[in-house]
């Protein structure tokens, strides 16, 4: 027992300090309701994703489509989406602070509306 009484004492004591680290986080959430070509119609499944929006939330909706189609056209149809989207979470009581269109931005964006909690 002596001896790991010594072994314990002269091990070396551990340093602890707290380091705080300054970190802005973003509080923003994002959900993602895709379309079909030429559709602005919710599916079951944009639905189940549009229902999981807290009921008060507020929120703002932007829709785009794909690079098919004249400019006009996908203009268009981007509002219809987000404003298909923004009626069906005023119906649920969120709180829909813009819904636009963007028209034709690429393919990463291609068919979908953005709902963003503000």
């Amino acid at each position: 027992i002596n001896s790991l009484r010594e072994q314990v004492a002269n091990k070396p004591k551990e340093v602890v300090r707290e380091v705080v680290k300054n970190e802005l986080i973003s509080s923003q959430t994002k959900w993602v309701v895709f379309f079909t070509q030429n559709s602005y119609e919710l599916s079951n499944d944009a639905k189940i994703v549009l229902d999981g929006i807290a009921k008060g939330s507020n929120v703002d909706v932007v829709g785009h489509a794909s690079s098919e189609g004249t400019i006009e056209y996908n203009q268009s149809l981007s509002e219809r989406r987000a404003n298909a989207v923004a009626e069906y979470l005023s119906s649920r009581g969120v709180n829909v602070n813009k819904a636009i269109g963007e028209g034709e931005t690429g393919t990463p964006k291609n068919r979908v509306v953005i709902v963003s909690e503000k």
